[in-house]
């Protein structure tokens, strides 16, 4: 497979990310990002993978269809009964169909941190392409 811009992939996102903010005193919480493409062939993702990382990780990454509306902030693990809630990692979405992405983060040291913008890696039509999804996540005690 190579590897290609991700402005030729089908998987776009403006440049007008989200900036999410947890309170220091949660340990873990969960960041949804909608997936939209209106056209193209299926995708599988690959990695969901910060730019940079400073007292936080990404611990999990799963998909859930959202007929009704995306998911902006949550607990981890993902509360609930969600349709189509599934592994993000090897999962297939097809186009058309809203989709969200919830990244559970953790926090790694007592003062909070960050995460540089989320990528994700993917693979359409047997070539891969990664997106920048231009959203950033921190935990601090001034959310």
């Amino acid at each position: 497979m190579g590897c290609t811009s991700a402005s030729s992939g089908s998987l776009q996102f403006d440049d007008k990310g989200l900036a999410y903010c947890g309170d220091v005193v949660l340990r873990q919480f969960g960041v949804g990002i909608d997936l939209e493409r209106a056209s193209g062939a299926p995708i599988t993702i690959d990695a969901v993978e910060p730019s940079k990382s400073d007292g936080l990780r990404i611990i999990g990454a799963i998909l859930v269809d959202r007929p009704g509306g995306g998911v902006a902030t949550s607990e981890w693990p993902l509360p609930g009964k969600w349709p189509g809630k599934r592994e993000a990692v090897g999962a297939t979405v097809p186009s058309g169909k809203a989709v969200g992405l919830v990244v559970g983060v953790r926090r790694t040291s007592e003062r909070g941190g960050s995460l540089g913008t989320i990528s994700i890696r993917y693979t359409e039509g047997g070539r891969e392409y990664v997106t920048d999804t231009y959203s950033t996540i921190t935990m601090s005690t001034h959310c």
